[in-house]
């Protein structure tokens, strides 16, 4: 009996060694993808230090235990119960890792070969019993008749199964409470006849046993130092997953860099974080700062924070810029605020001191970058206005102040510029004033200018006093300043002339309005040694005494009583009178009575004209060449040049008020 304890002992060992490698090495596979897949059933391997027994514990349905055991009471249905856990083993394998499955196939070729080497050596000890159990396998009847028509290394394959450890499962019932049942021979026949067959072929399968079962046992030891390994592999990478820190969502800086995570996962591109929006690289994820962002023909800046520039204006490089309220930079736009409007042109670049062109219109954006508007603005010597939008005045009139200007075709404001348009021509003199019921003075003529600016032509005007007459060029080519006229001998001063014609030469411009011709003669100062030349040489009233005249030099001190502006230009030429005639100033001038030829006379101061008269010249006529009078004595006429020119080249005594 020791013998057949010792052969029965060292085959069945071998075998459950080289089963419990393999399942160790399943499980460990199944270990391996735990971050992966999940269990179909968890499994823990047991390996006794004598091998004697291999636990294999699950939280599956079914609890699997293989052990030595000398049990020697069997359930009448063991060998199917055997059958049935053998192929659950099978099961569990393959639950264990469904991604390992060229692995798990190997595995479960090994553990299938030994689940019929089991099977059939239940049914050697249970040939008798009913095939029939609850999984429903026939695999005991067969496995019977196999056994008892085997050849010499079936038989003892046979014997070795029958003497392993026998199989204790242990099943949850239907309330889920484990049951334990034990395989024991159904009788004595069919234990000893199984047996029998064993101790006959237990001499001649002895050698290879032990080979056999030195090689699995080196075999086994192999596996489970290499499942020993996978599993302290897996370990340490759980160990790793489950103090992996997680970051939490936000801003972080790691090595001097920032990043933006979420969801643990580093963000690039532009991102916004707490209302503010921030670019990260695509390529580093690093945030960038003091950086320009070109995207969709949009420029974006983010400064020394990141932070991207919102409804900001940017300055850099002596210019400025301004990114709107989506942060894209403003580019050929328009800009308004603060009762304002600014403009930033082809590269962003605000204009300043700039003129702008567009829409047929010409702007101007001045030294703040703000664009003029009803604003003048002064260079290169001309002056241009910027009306109410901004648009440039351009051959355009523009009224203010009680004036009006012109801006002409590059927007220049005309001064001293004649313009011509409607068949009329109109004036902008000093200051770009326009001219309106004006005189003009130029070439050597005089030009009139009418209440509504344009220059009157081809027509007789009437300006206070005055008579304008005009040529089809608007030249005044005759007037008359319309100096009253003061007869002497009406008032009584039959010598009086040269005191009534400047009275009425004071009249016209306004002085001495208070002076009727008697109280005007009272104030003439009169030359007691009866010389003109010192005063009134005489009465003006009548010839008693002297010589009775007042000549130029004595006549201007008395006049400058009343005129500051008087003055003697005694020796001037017929156009220099006619020039100051043109401008509005009548010339008091020596002449004959009635024109007549000069008369001259020898008296104690020298040689005179003893027909000597004076006369208010106040008007004259280019084209028929006459001159217009106040005479004191003959009244208001016009005359010939040569005429006047005959009796005034006497003397050519002349006074102009």
């Amino acid at each position: 009996m020791v013998h057949e304890y010792t052969q029965r002992n060292v085959y069945p060992k071998g075998k459950l060694v080289r089963f419990a490698a393999l399942t160790v090495t399943a499980l460990s596979l199944s270990i391996l993808s735990h971050g992966n897949t999940t269990y179909a059933a968890d499994t823990t391997a047991t390996v006794s230090s004598d091998s004697s027994s291999v636990t294999d514990s699950t939280n599956s349905s079914n609890t699997y235990v293989l052990q030595n055991s000398n049990n020697k009471t069997t359930d009448a249905n063991s060998t199917s119960q055997k059958t049935a856990s053998a192929t659950k083993v099978v099961s569990v394998q393959k639950a264990t890792d469904s991604n390992s499955t060229a692995t798990s196939s190997v595995a479960q070729s090994e553990v299938s070969s030994a689940n019929q080497v089991t099977s059939a050596d239940s049914s050697s000890s249970n040939s008798g019993e009913n095939s029939s159990s609850a999984s429903g396998t026939n695999s005991t009847s067969a496995d019977t008749n196999a056994t008892s028509n085997s050849n010499k290394n079936s038989a003892s394959d046979s014997s070795e199964a029958s003497s392993s450890s026998d199989i204790t499962v242990a099943n949850k019932d239907s309330d889920g409470q484990s049951t334990t049942e034990n395989t024991t021979p159904a009788d004595s026949t069919s234990s000893s006849a199984s047996s029998a067959a064993v101790t006959d072929s237990e001499d001649s399968s002895t050698e290879a046993s032990s080979t056999s079962s030195a090689k699995t046992s080196s075999a086994a030891s192999d596996a489970f130092n290499a499942a020993k390994a996978a599993v302290a592999a897996n370990a340490s990478a759980d160990s790793l997953r489950s103090t992996k820190k997680v970051v939490a969502d936000g801003l972080h800086t790691e090595n001097g860099a920032t990043y933006y995570y979420k969801n643990g996962v580093k963000q690039s591109g532009q991102q916004t974080v707490n209302g503010v929006t921030y670019y990260f690289n695509p390529a580093t994820q690093q945030m960038r700062t003091n950086y320009f962002l070109v995207n969709n023909g949009n420029t974006y800046y983010f400064d020394n924070s990141g932070h991207e520039y919102i409804d900001k204006f940017y300055s850099n490089w002596g210019h400025l810029y301004y990114f709107g309220t989506n942060g894209a930079r403003y580019t050929k736009q328009f800009y308004n605020n603060w009762g304002k409007t600014y403009y930033f042109g082809e590269l962003g670049i605000r204009y300043t001191n700039q003129f702008y062109s567009n829409w047929g219109h010409m702007y101007y954006f001045g030294g703040d970058g703000a664009r003029y508007t009803k604003q003048f603005y002064n260079n290169w010597g001309h002056t241009y206005y910027f009306g109410e939008k901004g648009v440039r005045y351009t051959n355009q009139f523009y009224s203010n102040w009680g004036h009006m200007y012109y801006f002409g075709g590059n927007g220049a404001r005309y001064t001293n510029q004649f313009y011509n348009n409607w068949g009329h021509t109109y004036y902008f003199g000093t200051g770009g004033v326009r001219y309106t019921n004006q005189f003009y003075s130029n070439w050597g003529n005089l030009y009139y200018f009418g209440s509504n600016g344009a220059l009157v032509t081809n027509r007789t005007l009437k300006v206070s006093r005055k008579t304008y007459y005009t040529n089809s060029k608007g030249i005044i080519y005759a007037l008359t300043l319309g100096a009253e006229n003061i007869n002497q001998y009406a008032n009584g001063a039959p010598n009086g002339c040269e005191a009534a014609a400047s009275l009425e030469a004071l009249h016209l411009l306004g002085y001495a309005k208070n002076y009727n011709y008697a109280a005007f003669l009272k104030t003439m100062p009169i030359a007691t040694n009866g010389n003109p030349n010192n005063g009134f040489g005489g009465s003006p009233y009548n010839n008693s005494w002297g010589w009775p005249a007042i000549f130029h030099g004595p006549l201007t001190n008395w006049l400058r009583k009343f005129d500051a502006g008087v003055k003697d230009i005694t020796g001037a030429s017929l156009q220099t009178l006619l020039n100051y005639v043109k401008s509005g100033r009548s010339v008091v001038t020596y002449v004959t009575i009635h024109l007549a030829t000069p008369v001259w006379q020898s008296a104690s101061f020298g040689n005179a004209v003893s027909n000597n008269h004076a006369v208010c010249l106040d008007g004259y006529n280019q084209v028929t060449k006459q001159v217009h009078l106040s005479d004191p004595i003959d009244g208001v006429y016009w005359v010939s040049e040569s005429k006047f020119l005959n009796a005034y080249n006497a003397v050519k005594g002349a006074v102009v008020i």
